[in-house]
This record gives C-alpha cells, sequence and structure tokens, in this order.
C-alpha cells in the first residue's frame, strides 16, 4: 500500500511540475520527516529574465542571511528581494496573486515596503517572524503573499489580509 502511496505522490508532483513549466507559475515546497525539513521555490519569470544572489554575513546588529532578486531595478535590485534564506534556517519566498483585500487595524504602522530582509536580519522562526510582522499593515502585499518557512518545519503564508498557518508536515 505505501508503494502505492508514493506512486501517487510521485505522479501529482509530476502533474504539477508538468503544469508549472507551461503555465510559469511560481512554485514554492517544504517538506519535513520529522528530522530534515527541505525547502525550495522556483520563480515565474521568463528565462530570459536575470537574477542575482545577495549575501549578508552576520553583524552584531542582525544574522547573516542571503537574498534573490531579479536585476530590473537598475542596481537596487537588493531593496527588492524576490526570497531568502538567513543563517538560522528562516526561508522566504513570495508568490504572487490577484489583488486581495488588505485588513487594515489603525493601532498599526502601514508598512509600504518589502518585510523578507528586516525578517531575515531579525527573526530565526517563523513564530519571531509573525510576532515581528503584527505590528503592521502589510500594504504591500496586496498582490502577494509570503511563504515564511524554518528550519524546525513550521510555515506559514501571510498577506495583508490573512495568515495560514501549517497544517501539515509538507507544502507546495
Amino acid at each position: 500500500m505505501s508503494s502505492l502511496k508514493n506512486l501517487l505522490r510521485v505522479g501529482a508532483l509530476a502533474v504539477l511540475l508538468f503544469f508549472t513549466v507551461f503555465s510559469n507559475a511560481c512554485t514554492i515546497f517544504m517538506a519535513n520527516d520529522g528530522q530534515n525539513v527541505w525547502v525550495g521555490n522556483n520563480e515565474d519569470d521568463p528565462l530570459s529574465k536575470k537574477y542575482r544572489l545577495w549575501f549578508y554575513p552576520a553583524k552584531k546588529s542582525h544574522y547573516g542571511y542571503a537574498i534573490w532578486s531579479d536585476l530590473a531595478y537598475k542596481g537596487l535590485s537588493y531593496l527588492n528581494p524576490q526570497g531568502g534564506l538567513n543563517e538560522h534556517g528562516l526561508f522566504m519566498d513570495y508568490t504572487f496573486v490577484n489583488g486581495l483585500d488588505i485588513i487594515k487595524d489603525p493601532k498599526r504602522k502601514d508598512r509600504k515596503k518589502q518585510v523578507a530582509t528586516d525578517l531575515l536580519k531579525k527573526c530565526k522562526t517563523v513564530e519571531e517572524a509573525l510576532t515581528y510582522l503584527s505590528q503592521f499593515n502589510l500594504v504591500k502585499l496586496k498582490y502577494a503573499q509570503l511563504f515564511i518557512g524554518d528550519a524546525s518545519g513550521n510555515y506559514a503564508i501571510v498577506t495583508g489580509g490573512y495568515i495560514v498557518r501549517k497544517t501539515d508536515n509538507s507544502f507546495a
């Protein structure tokens, strides 16, 4: 029976990857077997788009991290990362979504710039990241969702209107 389950999983993954190749859809995955956590992603841009990987070593004021971004911002692409990973295993990536309603709390400040870099600098875990984000109205996330995962296998999907928390050990 377990070989049938594995065959169905491989088949489902093959179908997902097939449609991803032809639809240019972003894919983020995370798998956790209780001992190891694997995470990865693809970007949904044309093959002609150029990307850069930026590395920032740890300092007294922040953790070491890496971000990836496209080069469309003429030397400022590090200001608008597509995703990243820090030295503690906090991983994040954005996916595009059609416009979502933003829920604004008048007691919170509007966060108009991206949050990925600050989260990678300051947080080790998904819980720390969610605590940090709770002080803001995430107005920049009207057309994106932010996937956050950590080395323990925890994850969350964040938008400007809702948060989806971990429900299973694997995510795609």
